[in-house]
């Protein structure tokens, strides 16, 4: 993200030149993550290294439009993996609220419907978002089932009823 990367550049906001220590404070990096940063910088002659006092410098000459480099750290993996796992539960979520609200609206104007009915009624009026498994809908029936919203039909356990 944009804030994780100014994060990173912090130490030469102020200063021109900066130990190695006050670069692995300001940019909150291990310390072999750091080493393949400023080995980038240095070879693309964006930072300069005096080896005698280990202090970096910006190179306040340095001007070039086309370069590019890559600076790989295993924190922002972790950073997105952690998003993505959070998006996908997130949107898993979202998902079974949205199918539990298809099978109470089936369930409230039919009042009575068979198993395979309701998944149908229910993989119709979902398609236009999306196309729920039929464990999901499953689940999300029993969850129904739970808080008492419908019931199995006590003649036909393959029918449920809706409870007002």
């Amino acid at each position: 993200s944009k804030q994780w990367y100014q994060r990173r550049v912090r130490a030469f906001q102020e200063r021109d030149t900066n130990s190695r220590q006050e670069v692995l404070e300001a940019a909150g990096l291990e310390g072999s993550e750091l080493n393949k940063c400023l080995t980038t910088l240095v070879d693309s002659n964006m930072l300069n290294l005096d080896k005698d006092s280990g202090v970096y410098s910006l190179n306040q000459q340095y001007s070039n439009r086309k370069a590019k480099f890559k600076l790989q750290t295993s924190t922002v993996k972790e950073h997105n993996e952690k998003e993505v796992t959070h998006t996908y539960q997130s949107v898993d979520e979202d998902r079974r609220i949205y199918i539990q609200a298809a099978i109470v609206r089936s369930m409230k104007s039919r009042k009575q419907l068979n198993h395979n009915e309701l998944i149908q009624q229910v993989i119709s009026l979902s398609k236009a978002r999306f196309s729920p498994s039929i464990s999901m809908i499953k689940k999300c029936i029993e969850v129904l089932i739970d808080k008492q919203y419908i019931e199995r039909s006590t003649t036909d356990k393959d029918t449920y009823q809706y409870l007002a």
